[in-house]
């Protein structure tokens, strides 16, 4: 990801940001397939222990997973300056389109992800799928074997967001250290920023 971590405009990494949302809507896509067959082959064992609120400690730290899930502010300001029309209103639906589209890939994945392993979900979703045994499952259906290439689907996803995480943090770098120098030595700042 090192040569897309470079790039001085954030408008060059749409390609790769189109690769990483494919790569979670292919996620949430199996993830709702294994769900609705699990739930199908063994609705008691799914859908029957669902709670959907339960008062905990755990709910309550949970909170700080959901401010950071939508937590794309940092990246705000260069896709402003960027956008073709720069106006406040142009931005707000930019924004809004957004965060409903995360909002609600968060959603479909929370309660699949809730509906299916109802009595002992993890932290993370991915670790109740076993990709040595794609075929096994939990209650004892045969879920389609979805959850290979949503893996990989998920892996890229990682990996394309890192350069996006990159460009924030060089601008905010740059402007902190750097500020005062204006287009002085810029080359060798993107670079040295970059690379530490």
């Amino acid at each position: 990801m090192l040569p897309l971590s470079f790039v001085s405009r954030i408008s060059s990494l749409q390609g790769t940001s189109l690769l990483g949302q494919m790569g979670l809507l292919c996620l949430v896509a199996a993830l709702v397939v294994h769900f609705a067959v699990d739930a199908a082959a063994a609705p008691a064992l799914t859908l029957g222990r669902l709670a959907l609120a339960r008062a905990s400690p755990a709910a309550a730290s949970a909170s700080a997973i959901v401010m950071s899930a939508f937590s794309c502010q940092v990246n705000v300001p260069p896709l402003y300056r960027e956008l073709r029309v720069r106006t406040p209103a142009r931005m707000r639906s930019v924004a809004a389109r957004a965060v409903g589209i995360c909002l609600l890939c968060y959603l479909l994945v929370g309660l699949a992800g809730a509906a299916d392993f109802p009595r002992h979900t993890q932290g993370n979703i991915m670790r109740h799928y076993c990709l040595a045994d794609p075929a096994a499952s939990a209650h004892g259906a045969r879920p389609p074997r979805v959850m290979v290439p949503a893996f990989a689907a998920i892996m890229v996803t990682v990996l394309v967001a890192y350069p996006i995480s990159v460009f924030p943090t060089r601008l905010a770098l740059d402007s902190l250290c750097f500020g005062r120098m204006g287009e002085r030595h810029r080359t060798a700042r993107h670079v040295g920023l970059t690379l530490a």
